[in-house]
């Protein structure tokens, strides 16, 4: 009877450690998950707030050209001018917009 009782607590020793190693390897799992969600929050707010300031810089523009159009009685020289921030416009969209090759840029990757 004392064999088996020691085997009881060794088996019990073992399963509390066991069960010990994975409470703390679930905490610290825990812990980096959050501090990683906690960091992608950061990037997702910056970049938001990036696109906001573009964004509203291009609407300006674009009432601005638009203004200009609705006013009429523009030479040649200036219709050009305008059509060329319409072309600058387009092309700062397009450079914000995803990129097929790669959607979603890693975010060890500087840019």
């Amino acid at each position: 009877m004392g064999t088996i009782f020691l085997l009881n607590i060794i088996i019990i020793a073992i399963l509390v450690i066991s069960g010990i190693v994975g409470l703390i390897t679930f905490y610290y799992l825990t812990i980096k998950l959050n501090s990683i969600m906690a960091f992608t929050k950061e990037q997702f707010d910056l970049l938001r707030d990036q696109i906001n300031v573009a964004t509203n810089k291009i609407a300006e523009r674009i009432a601005d050209l638009t203004e200009q159009l609705k006013t009429g009685g523009l030479t040649p020289d200036e219709e050009a001018a305008i059509f060329a921030d319409f072309e600058a416009v387009v092309a700062t969209l397009e450079g914000i917009a995803a990129d097929p090759e790669n959607p979603v840029p890693d975010p060890e990757t500087p840019e």
